[in-house]
């Protein structure tokens, strides 16, 4: 979830070993109106996860609309995992009963 520190991790395990890597991204920092936008980074910043990005061999995110982003910024076609749970399947536990 964190493209430059474990990016570039998963490209030195890529190129010792040849083991390809799957980036999830769910930051909110890449569309132009978030407040640390991706353009306003270092120039070596952008261009590190450009790199990351296009060495994945897949990307997935949370929305359509985040995938159009990554998709603008960096030419990928992430999948999209939503972020949500079935509640009709998963729902907090009862509280436990008080002992008497």
């Amino acid at each position: 979830h964190v493209p430059v520190k474990g990016g570039n991790l998963a490209l030195w395990i890529k190129k010792r070993w040849g083991i390809p890597f799957v980036l999830t991204e769910h930051s909110s920092a890449y569309p132009p109106e978030a407040a640390d936008h991706f353009m306003g980074r270092s120039i070596w910043y952008r261009r590190q996860v450009r790199r990351i990005f296009s060495s994945a061999l897949a990307v997935s995110t949370v929305s359509h609309d985040a995938g159009k982003t990554l998709n603008g910024l960096f030419g990928v076609r992430p999948h999209v995992i939503r972020n949500v749970v079935n509640t009709t399947l998963f729902h907090p536990a009862l509280p436990a009963a008080m002992p008497p």
